[in-house]
């Protein structure tokens, strides 16, 4: 198993437990959703996005109490680490990008990745090309990360 499946798993259980809705988002949702798996990066990472923006302390501390090392926290996302894996955990529903994501999370989408369900913008597709553009389906040669 990719350790960032065990990243995004703990995360999830995490989330759960506290009643925190994400969603899959930038590198990691591109990355299930085109090629079925986490993106080959130098940096390994793994990127939600909270619906409830609110609640980002409490998960913040849950995740401490987990053995992350809290990095940077921004208006926009905050950074942990664990196990060699940047977990980015964005609250801003406009990217760094300016693409407003509020539309895609009036209903949620769903994929299935190594037997669990993960939420997603909806539609995903939709979502990627707008934030990736028209060729979001194509790995770009010589670009390991989208980001």
């Amino acid at each position: 198993m990719d350790v960032r499946d065990a990243i995004l798993e703990e995360f999830d259980a995490i989330c759960r437990r506290l009643g925190v809705s994400y969603v899959l988002y930038a590198g990691t949702l591109l990355g299930i959703v085109r090629d079925g798996c986490h993106l080959p990066e130098e940096e390994p990472d793994v990127d939600v996005m909270l619906i409830q923006t609110n609640r980002y302390r409490d998960l913040e501390n849950e995740l401490v109490k987990a053995g992350y090392t809290a990095g940077m926290s921004y208006a926009t996302n905050g950074h942990f680490r664990k196990g060699g894996v940047l977990l980015d955990v964005y609250m801003s529903h406009t990217d760094q990008h300016g693409i407003n994501v509020e539309p895609y999370l009036k209903t949620l989408g769903s994929i299935e990745h190594n037997s669990k369900i993960y939420l997603t913008p909806f539609p995903a597709d939709k979502f990627l090309e707008a934030k990736y553009g028209k060729s979001w389906r194509t790995r770009q040669k010589g670009r390991k990360s989208p980001d």
